[in-house]
């Protein structure tokens, strides 16, 4: 008889110590589910405390349930309807994480480098807006009639959407090099700019660059808000020298691009060589708006392009 009294009670036992972590466990889990929605810190510091706490993990790894667990709290802390509920910050920070892990695994040996790139250049830049589509078209002539200068004049039709009708900052600029024998308003004019039919009479100061004497630049920021999309109609000219005998116009892009088209046009003696940079998506040729219009290059990205990707122009004579 007592034989089966000590049974009934070791099965007792069993039964509290199993279901308990389980509880537990389960305690935990809903904990970090219900932190997603209020976003409570005393809500978080209970439920890592719970789930990573030394007894629980021995309990878990003597009840051989480790694998069980880990792959459905994994279910749940990577569910669309949990990351959609986090903060802007905390979803930074799982997708750092994960990029930091892939770094580290992929290239162990300059994973900090490449997960520190990675993070500034891509993951936390510019997520405010992106620009759907850019149409830029470029004209170049001799200025002034004096062929030891180009003067490019160039046209942007851009549409702009924001990730909400909250203020948002639209940038612009450039870096561009001095001119002897200019005067400095003369190296860069802001022609035109309008933003969904408003004209702006504006004139961006040119400054000296920040750390190369040589060079002059621009910068601008106009306060956006109350819609979702944005037309940018914008014609600026810049100045360059002919100097060697392989000048050349830069353009690199600000924004998150999803396609681009370029056309140029060009009024000189000089011939001109497309080169792009950085890019990952092919530039590809339109011969159709090329000849339509007469364009010396016409080039059209129909894929992303990135922040800081772009292509340069070289004058030949």
């Amino acid at each position: 008889m007592m034989k089966y009294i000590n049974l009934f009670f070791d099965w007792i036992k069993n039964f509290y110590k199993n279901f308990y972590f389980i509880a537990l466990f389960l305690l935990g889990v809903l904990l970090v589910y219900l932190n997603s929605f209020f976003k409570d810190e005393t809500l978080e510091l209970v439920a890592k405390a719970i789930l990573t706490s030394g007894v629980f993990t021995t309990a878990l790894k003597s009840f051989q349930f480790t694998g069980i667990f880990k792959e459905e709290l994994g279910k749940v802390i990577s569910s669309n309807e949990f990351l959609n509920n986090l903060k802007e910050d905390r979803l930074l920070k799982v997708w750092n994480s994960t990029t930091e892990i892939i770094c580290e695994r992929r290239f162990p040996e300059i994973s900090d480098k490449l997960f520190e790139f990675v993070r500034d250049n891509y993951l936390t830049k510019g997520l405010d807006y992106y620009y759907p589509d850019i149409q830029l078209t470029i004209e170049l002539d001799y200025y002034k009639n004096d062929e030891k200068y180009v003067l490019s004049k160039e046209s942007s039709v851009i549409k702009l959407k924001a990730e909400d009708k909250n203020s948002i900052s639209y940038k612009f600029g450039g870096t561009f090099d001095k001119v002897s024998g200019l005067n400095v308003d003369e190296h860069y004019k802001l022609k035109e700019l309008s933003i969904n039919g408003k004209a702006y009479a504006i004139q961006p100061e040119i400054i000296e660059h920040d750390t190369d004497k040589h060079k002059y630049q621009v910068y601008e920021e106009i306060p956006l808000s109350g819609s979702l999309e944005y037309k940018i109609i914008k014609v600026e000219t810049r100045v360059e020298a002919l100097k060697t005998n392989s000048d050349f116009l830069s353009y690199k892009i600000g924004r998150l691009t999803e396609k681009m088209q370029f056309n140029v046009k060009n009024n000189t003696k000089l011939r001109l060589e497309y080169v792009p940079f950085g890019t990952i998506s092919e530039f590809e040729t339109d011969s159709e708006t090329k000849k339509l219009h007469g364009y010396d290059i016409s080039k059209r990205c129909t894929e992303f392009v990135m922040i800081g990707q772009g292509f340069v122009i070289l004058f030949k004579e």
